[in-house]
């Protein structure tokens, strides 16, 4: 038998995988904080400001709390009062909407073409309780019979649990 025919189902990561964020995390980090202090900062300092904050959290659980400090990191030394005390809340929404992600092109077309041979798909993904809701938002989630999110199983990839659990669905 060859390989390709004991292949029964295929996992995807979400973020950098399935979707991208739109235009890019910078440039939602310094729309939103204009709206609510008025202050103009640089997408691309913020991108990379939150590139290197990503690097120095370790065991990042996607909680709120996480996501506010990491915020907060980003920001550090550009407001006068950290975002998590002002607008962090209306950021933290606006990443949960579908016009602030992109479906990369060929996404669609492979899922269908993986759908049509009679694969099983999934989802392994280290994200949060906006997952799902987002996913359905951007019309992905009826490609996949199993979405494993870390904050959802409690277990965050590379831990064996969170793949032995989508296994289990699929």
């Amino acid at each position: 038998m060859t390989l390709a025919r004991t292949i029964r189902a295929v996992t995807f990561d979400v973020g950098g995988t399935l979707i991208e964020c739109w235009p890019s995390v910078g440039h939602i980090y310094a729309e939103v904080a204009a709206q609510h202090t008025g202050k103009t900062v640089s997408a691309e300092v913020l991108n990379r400001r939150f590139a290197a904050a990503w690097r120095t959290h370790k065991n990042f659980q996607y909680s709120t709390a996480d996501w506010a400090a990491l915020v907060d990191a980003t920001f550090d030394g550009l407001l006068d009062t950290p975002p998590s005390k002002t607008f962090f809340p209306h950021l933290y929404e606006r990443f949960s909407e579908p016009e602030s992600w992109h479906v990369f092109e060929d996404v669609r077309p492979v899922l269908d073409e993986l759908a049509a041979r009679g694969l099983k798909l999934g989802i392994i993904s280290n994200w949060d309780a906006r997952l799902r809701p987002l996913l359905h938002g951007l019309e992905l989630a009826r490609y996949f019979q199993a979405i494993v999110i870390s904050c959802e199983l409690g277990a965050s990839k590379p831990a064996v649990a969170i793949f032995e659990a989508a296994a289990q669905k699929l």
